[in-house]
């Protein structure tokens, strides 16, 4: 549109000639929900009429059921369309099994933040016990790189004990806090969403215990060693 006169004139035509393509794309997608158009700014009403009148023309055809908003002071239309059938992504792609879909995973930061909170819940609830945590050695070193202390004043506080052992098939986010012998489960129940798994501790016995537990009691005494 660089031959035109004016740069009104060049948004107008340019937003008439996009419309079919929203229209193409929305359906080929299987766009549903909520959808915004940037249009680029019209300053004359009369041109901004004629642009939403044609995209309603655009999606007459539309299987789906379409309702559309009125162009706003930033050039944005917003528009709703009905979800017939799944979109473009939701065929085409899997979930990630490690972030669960949203592209990204926790820290190690806050991976052992969670670790810590649900340590010191259950520790509350079950004081003179030990505990074995399993994660990632990303996780472990973290922890006593950064939050040793932390660590040592929960054990004194609660009177417990922490032996932790690394198992790298984990998910990055995900951890193990196993309780040692003789908790009541039905006492509390795990925080929710924090990715803690309370194992039983016959697991242990029956030879299930991940990763390379010899590292167990060596760890602990070097918590010890520190307090």
């Amino acid at each position: 549109m660089t031959g035109e006169d004016n740069i009104e004139e060049t948004a107008y035509r340019t937003n008439m000639e996009a419309l079919s393509e929203i229209s193409r794309q929305a359906n080929l997608r299987g766009l549903s929900g909520l959808i915004v158009v940037d249009f680029i700014d019209m300053l004359k009403l009369e041109y901004c009429k004629n642009v939403e009148f044609a995209i309603k023309q655009a999606f007459k055809d539309d299987k789906a059921k379409v309702q559309f908003s009125f162009i706003n002071d930033f050039g944005l239309m917003v528009f709703s369309r009905q979800r017939i059938k799944p979109n473009v992504q939701e065929i085409n792609t899997t979930e990630c099994l490690r972030c669960k879909g949203i592209g990204r995973v926790k820290s190690n930061e806050v991976v052992v933040a969670s670790i810590l909170r649900d340590l010191q819940h259950i520790a509350n609830k079950n004081q003179n016990k030990s505990f074995d945590l399993i994660a990632r050695s990303a996780v472990i070193a973290h922890i006593f790189n950064n939050k040793r202390d932390m660590v040592s004043t929960i054990e004194k506080e609660f009177n417990i004990t922490l032996n932790v052992s690394i198992d790298n098939s984990l998910d990055a986010d995900t951890f193990i806090l196993k309780q040692g012998d003789h908790i009541n489960f039905n006492a509390y129940k795990p925080l929710q969403n924090s990715g803690c798994q309370i194992v039983n501790s016959r697991d242990k016995e029956a030879g299930k215990l991940p990763g390379n537990f010899w590292l167990t009691k060596w760890l602990s005494r070097l918590l010890g060693s520190n307090n």
